[in-house]
């Protein structure tokens, strides 16, 4: 297999959701074909490499902080199923920070 040409390697192939257990947001990480995580948080772009021979579930967790992650496929996020699980993570995430509170 040749060389993916750089638009092919910028493509996103998974997004990733999960909750931001500091500010109990619900934040979203996009896998590229070429291996590279990134995500925006507030204004700041953040990326970084998987790491050989990791998972990009684990490198969310790792170095975004994101957890109760869940993956789908480009395309699929507009999905019902996507954003009935997106809003069960968002009422999971308000809760969360209604206990931390307390």
């Amino acid at each position: 297999m040749g060389r993916l040409r750089k638009h092919e390697a910028q493509q996103t192939t998974h997004v990733f959701y999960g909750i931001n257990r500091e500010s109990f947001k619900v934040e979203r990480a996009s896998l590229r074909r070429d291996g590279m995580l990134t995500m925006w948080r507030g204004d700041k772009y953040l990326s970084t490499p998987t790491g050989r021979g990791r998972r990009a579930e684990s490198e969310c967790i790792i170095v975004f902080g994101l957890h109760d992650l869940q993956a789908f496929l480009v395309g699929t996020e507009d999905s019902d199923y996507a954003k009935r699980v997106i809003d069960e993570l968002r009422q999971k995430a308000e809760a969360m920070k209604a206990q931390a509170k307390s």
